[in-house]
C-alpha cells in the first residue's frame, strides 16, 4: 500500500513538519509505503499556465511525476497552516496543477448531449491536518468537504485541525503529536 504525504510550510523545523514525520513514521508501522512531497524543499511552481490550462495536461516532469504517485497512492495526506482562512498559495497551486481531468477526475459523455463528471479518488483515502491561530476550523475544511471531495471523490477522509496553536505549549503539541497514530489508524480502517 502506498500513500503520498504533502507538506506546505516554508520551515522544516515547524510543527506542521513534526506533524508530517509522526503521520510517515505511523505510515511505516502500517507497512505503508510512504512518498513525500515537501513543496518548498521541491521548489514546486504554483503557477498553472495558460498552456496547462487548454490542454488539460502538463508536460512538466514533476507534475508528471506527482501525478503517477497520486495515481498509486491508496492514501493522500496534506499538512498545512490555514493562512487568511485557506491553505498557502503553494497547496493551492498544488491542487490547481495536480487535480485535474484524468487524475483526480474525468468527465464522461460529450459536449453537445452534456458531460457528467466522474470522481476518481473514489478508492483513496485523504486525511488532512491544518493547523490555525484561530479558535476555529474556519474555511479550509469546508472548501475540501464542499468542493474538492464532491469533484474528486474519496473512499474515506477525515480533515484534523489542531487549534490555537500559537497560544499552546510543549505539553499540547507533545498531546497533539501522540493523537497522530490514533487518526491515522482510524482512516486506514476505512480503506
Amino acid at each position: 500500500m502506498t500513500s503520498l504525504l504533502v507538506l506546505a510550510h516554508p520551515d522544516d523545523h515547524s510543527f506542521n513538519a513534526q506533524i508530517l514525520q509522526r503521520v510517515q513514521q505511523s505510515l511505516n508501522q502500517e507497512r505503508y509505503q510512504t512518498w513525500v512531497a515537501d513543496l518548498y524543499r521541491m521548489g514546486f511552481n504554483p503557477v498553472l499556465s495558460l498552456e496547462e490550462i487548454r490542454s488539460h495536461t502538463s508536460f512538466d516532469p514533476m507534475i508528471q511525476d506527482l501525478s503517477r504517485k497520486i495515481k498509486a497512492a491508496k492514501l493522500l495526506v496534506f499538512v498545512y497552516p490555514d493562512w487568511w482562512g485557506g491553505p498557502p498559495a503553494i497547496l493551492k497551486g498544488f491542487l490547481d496543477r495536480i487535480f485535474r481531468p484524468g487524475v483526480a477526475y474525468d468527465f464522461m459523455g460529450d459536449e453537445e448531449s452534456g458531460r457528467d463528471q466522474v470522481p476518481l479518488f473514489n478508492d483513496k483515502g485523504i486525511l488532512v491536518f491544518s493547523t490555525t491561530d484561530r479558535d476555529n476550523a474556519g474555511y479550509s475544511g469546508r472548501v475540501w468537504q464542499e468542493q474538492i471531495l464532491p469533484f474528486c471523490g474519496a473512499k474515506s477522509f477525515r480533515y484534523h485541525v489542531f487549534l490555537r496553536v500559537r497560544d499552546s505549549d510543549y505539553r499540547d503539541r507533545v498531546n497533539w503529536l501522540n493523537s497522530i497514530p490514533k487518526l491515522v489508524k482510524e482512516i486506514l480502517e476505512q480503506l
